[in-house]
């Protein structure tokens, strides 16, 4: 993941507790690196009339929180974040603050200076537990380091820097990018990029990987082992940086990659057998439940039928019909 998703969490939090004005504005910034000028930057911002009442029912209490949402109807502006303390514009207020409302409306503006303070706080905290849990793309976390004859194999974990948290607005998505950021943040997933690297041995000379493939999106708890989860997918990363490696060095095995992919192609045939196999049993299931409804259908019309025509006697059916003259 990059920086990206952490000033989305950032913004993120901001929006859930009433602050949805300001994390929505271009300004916002963050350093956290471990100096004396680290710190979340909350750039200022006029609070819409929702988004305060939201602050109101979280940081207010009693009397106080009774006379802000009055005051709040009447018109009354709250301005937060920036260099300077929350602001409050009574201008436009009809009818006019009481001297209790304007009182309450003060606690309110000097509850959200707190307020902010005490959500940077927790997110710098939150933020650097992120840093110190992700993997960088400097100093990758090597996870397996192999030799194969000629290569040497190096599978590490590094920074998802293609894919960010929190980059859709879909509930379901949301809710599963805060499940991930809340478990990295309390030390108890990695979010990570796994990158496999191919090293020529024979050539001293260069640093440089012969080949590398990327497994992206890997989440692992602290409990968990790597090749326990993501060992299929590993080898088969594996497999097409040696694929890559060979054509690179010119040392293909040509009988052997046309058995590999003879295997494939009988295991593509297996599948789609299978495949056709299910659609023919499944469609043979449809037409025979189609069929059993229909027969259902007919008994029951059949049975109808009958019930209206058995209830009828000789005597009841009217004389125009004739038996008498028979």
């Amino acid at each position: 993941m990059t920086l990206k998703t952490l000033t989305a969490y950032f913004k993120h939090e901001l929006s859930k507790l009433g602050y949805d004005d300001i994390a929505n504005k271009n300004a916002f910034g963050w350093q956290l690196s471990y100096c004396q000028g680290d710190g979340i930057e909350f750039p200022h911002a006029i609070i819409c009339e929702a988004d305060a009442t939201i602050l109101c029912d979280r940081i207010m209490a009693g009397k106080h929180k009774a006379a802000v949402k009055r005051a709040l109807s009447k018109g009354v502006v709250v301005s937060a974040g920036g260099k300077y303390c929350a602001e409050l514009c009574d201008y436009n207020c009809d009818p006019e603050l009481t001297s209790f409302e304007m009182a309450a409306c003060e606690v309110f503006i000097s509850s959200i200076d707190d307020d902010l303070k005490s959500i940077e706080r927790r997110l710098m905290d939150e933020g650097y537990k992120y840093l110190e849990a992700t993997p960088s793309v400097d100093e990758p976390e090597v996870a397996i380091e192999r030799s194969l004859g000629r290569l040497k194999l190096v599978v590490s974990k590094t920074n998802s820097d293609w894919f960010d948290l929190f980059g859709s607005n879909d509930e379901e998505d949301l809710e599963f990018d805060y499940r991930v950021m809340q478990g990295i943040i309390n030390g108890g997933d990695k979010f990570f990029e796994l990158k496999v690297e191919l090293f020529d041995l024979c050539d001293e000379d260069s640093d440089l990987p012969l080949a590398t493939t990327y497994l992206g999106n890997c989440i692992l708890s602290k409990d968990e082992e790597l090749m326990r989860n993501y060992g299929c997918e590993v080898r088969t990363q594996v497999a097409l940086a040696v694929d890559e490696a060979r054509i690179l060095l010119d040392r293909r095995n040509v009988e052997r990659d046309a058995r590999k992919a003879a295997r494939e192609e009988a295991l593509r045939q297996e599948y789609l057998e299978k495949r056709a196999v299910a659609e023919r049993e499944a469609e043979a299931e449809r037409a025979r439940v189609e069929a059993l409804l229909i027969q259902e259908a007919e008994q029951i019309a059949a049975a109808r039928d009958f019930a209206m025509w058995s209830g009828l006697e000789l005597s009841s059916l009217p004389a125009s019909i004739g038996f008498s003259n028979i």
